[in-house]
């Protein structure tokens, strides 16, 4: 197969080469399987049987000793035994069936190369079936029996125990240079890489943001910001080997016990920091804290206070293991080293015969379980970095909500030139406020992303994953990309501010504003008359009712439109002069006056006749209950022409609501054919409807 990728860097390869001989270091089974998945990805990252994938191998094969070759060529040939055996089928290999030739690659060649020249010395029995000989399964099996018994349990152990504390290391290193920062945990390395990242949670990265990453700061000049020489060759690191046993710690093994082919645990794609934090027993505040200038102060200031303590032997010259886990040179017993068992010396009962004692508890990995007084002791650390964290870390932001400009109050007598300059003002704060929602500026780490989450958090909006992706893609065309995930171009810091929302936007939104404005001025007009309308009512109703002929007897109603007296005086005398000449009319009876010429009242306030007063009386009484009868009558006219307008009026702006809604529904369809012919969204009306964004 041609190989059409670049070919990597020496470096990076030697890299790959390390790592594949420490994982096949282990020997057996064991390191048969890591130099078998190295080898995998090393074929899928260079190319099948491409150079750079053969110039791997024979490093590899340079890099294992002759046994440790010769084990893996016999365990490779056991699992392939039958599609070796294709020639004859008989369950023996002849020297044809384990020839290079039947290799499919560089380190099956490599397999079957060894295999055919020790083809004799692995045969039991070379004088059986017609002395042809062969190689048979059970020649592969007794060899591995053999090789197995040969090796020495306690070096095997021994090996592991190194590889788990190097392991660990590297872990502890890696971690510290992501998370380290100047006080700001924004500024670390690990968050950058999450910034960079497309995926979720939102404190993770994944293999393609590093290299994003890197092809950045290809770009940019040495010692710029955030771009440090440590930051980079972090990054590279991890870049390189991401399959790596300390990497894929980090990465952390998936969730159900998932095994691959091999039988080897699968690891998550990406690193989370709070899964990571939790590993290391830890939270991803206290995380930051220990990475800060004062977290790093208090580490140097604990190492140099420890880095004194010396091994002090006993009576019985067992050496003390300092917390590093090595012996002090010089201070070891004399029977050899002591096991490491956290800080304590092993029993001399326990050491093995070769002086090297066996190491029965293995530096604790990521996300394993801890007792007794050490979990006290971590439970102690932990409480002690919370509160170093809550100490030094910044309050945190509050959440950016945006507000509509209020409807602007109205006086009751406000004229229409203060309504006129009310309105000016009130159209000048909304095309203010909403000019400055179509644009945000790009903060440090943005992508479109975190852009489409800010926007949606700032609306009220729902901004779970999928409405985030669909709404960044939508922004990153606003601008101009061809989408979220557009590598040719690249959001930089400073730069100029990107649109959110499409032009014209602003105006639309002050046009709908300024009709609920003068739909709110219209509203207070219309019960303003109402309300002056009702008043001259009532009055003319009180000025008609002094009038009334039948309240002194008369026979007639008063002239329609009659000028009303101004004078409240005159036209009580005006009432009692026209009772007196009904009562004069009707029964020739004369008021009664006092000495000074005024009308005598009684206590009704009707003047006193000198006639037959009790027949007086009687008619006026009748008056005056027919003019409250009639009075009566007219109010519930009234009250029935007022019901049957506003009945009216409902009707009419129901009609109006249900035509304005129509236009909604038919400019939303509009909004959405244009939209899929590619046209792009239409304005909304409503400030934080994003859905016109959203595919």
């Amino acid at each position: 197969m041609a190989n059409d990728k670049p070919s990597p860097k020496d470096d990076e390869l030697q890299k790959r080469v390390d790592a594949t001989l420490q994982g096949a270091g282990a020997g057996g089974q064991q390191g048969y399987e890591a130099l078998m998945r190295e080898f995998t990805r090393a074929e899928g990252k260079y190319g099948e049987n491409s150079a750079d994938l053969q110039k791997y191998t024979s490093k590899v094969v340079e890099g294992m000793d002759q046994k440790q070759l010769q084990n893996f060529a016999e365990i490779w040939t056991k699992q392939n035994f039958e599609r070796l055996d294709s020639l004859q089928k008989d369950g023996r290999l002849g020297r044809g069936e384990v020839s290079v030739d039947k290799a499919q690659n560089p380190l099956e060649a490599a397999f079957l190369d060894d295999i055919s020249q020790r083809y004799s010395s692995l045969q039991n029995d070379r004088f059986i079936l017609g002395k042809r000989g062969g190689l048979a399964q059970g020649d592969l099996n007794e060899a591995l029996e053999r090789r197995e018994k040969g090796k020495d349990a306690n070096q095997v152990k021994q090996y592991e125990a190194d590889r788990e504390v190097a392991t660990n290391q590297d872990v502890r290193r890696l971690t510290d240079n992501l998370v380290s920062n100047n006080g700001d945990p924004s500024k670390s390395l690990f968050n950058r890489l999450v910034s960079l990242d497309s995926g979720k949670p939102n404190d993770s990265f994944d293999r393609d943001a590093v290299g994003a990453y890197l092809r950045q700061a290809s770009t940019m000049a040495p010692g710029t910001d955030g771009f440090s020489q440590k930051d980079v060759q972090t990054a590279q690191e991890l870049y390189n080997n991401w399959d790596s046993p300390a990497v894929q710690l980090m990465r952390g093994e998936r969730p159900g016990n998932n095994r691959d082919s091999h039988g080897q645990p699968e690891f998550n794609h990406n690193i989370d920091l709070s899964r990571l934090s939790k590993a290391l027993g830890t939270n991803p505040d206290a995380l930051y804290a220990s990475a800060s200038p004062r977290g790093r102060a208090a580490q140097e200031a604990e190492r140099r206070a420890t880095a004194n303590v010396q091994a002090v032997g006993d009576a019985s010259g067992v050496a003390e293991v300092r917390r590093d886990g090595r012996v002090v040179q010089g201070q070891s017993n004399p029977e050899g080293v002591a096991e490491v068992r956290r800080g304590r010396p092993a029993p001399p009962d326990e050491r093995s015969a070769e002086g090297v004692a066996e190491v029965r508890r293995r530096p604790r990995q990521p996300g394993q379980e801890v007792e007794g007084e050490e979990a006290v002791q971590r439970r102690v650390e932990r409480q002690r970095q919370a509160r170093e964290s809550r100490a030094e870390a910044p309050a945190p932001k509050p959440v950016e909500k945006y507000e509509d400009p209020k409807l602007p109050e109205l006086p009751a007598n406000a004229d229409d030139a203060a309504i006129a300059k009310t309105r000016e003002a009130y159209a000048k704060e909304l095309a203010e406020a909403y000019k400055k929602r179509e644009f945000r500026d790009v903060m440090p780490g943005d992508g479109w992303d975190r852009l489409a989450r800010r926007e949606l958090k700032a609306n009220g909006q729902d901004f779970s994953e999928p409405n985030v992706v669909k709404f960044s893609d939508a922004l990153a065309k606003l601008n101009g990309w061809t989408g979220r995930l557009d590598t040719d171009k690249m959001l930089m810091r400073g730069q100029a501010p990107i649109r959110v929302r499409p032009e014209g936007w602003a105006d639309e939104q002050v046009k709908a504003k300024l009709a609920e404005f003068d739909a709110e001025v219209a509203k207070r007009k219309e019960a303003a008359e109402k309300a002056a309308a009702e008043a001259a009512a009532k009055q003319q109703r009180d000025v008609v009712d002094q009038f009334d002929p039948q309240r002194s007897g008369g026979d007639a109603a008063a002239p329609a439109g009659k000028a009303e007296p101004a004078d409240a005086a005159e036209a009580a005398k005006a009432a009692e002069a026209a009772k007196a000449a009904e009562a004069a009319k009707a029964g020739g009876a004369q008021p009664l006056r006092d000495g000074s010429g005024n009308v005598v009242k009684d206590g009704s306030g009707n003047p006193v006749m000198t006639g037959d007063q009790q027949q007086q009386q009687q008619q006026q009484q009748q008056a005056e209950a027919a003019a409250k009868e009639a009075a009566a009558k007219e109010a519930a006219a009234k009250e029935a022409a007022a019901k049957e307008a506003a009945a009216k009026e409902a009707a009419a702006k129901e009609a109006a609501a249900k035509e304005a809604a129509a236009k909604e529904a038919a400019a939303k369809e509009a909004a959405r054919k244009a939209s899929q012919a590619g046209k792009g969204p239409a304005p909304a009306a409503d400030p934080n409807d994003l859905s016109a964004f959203m595919p």
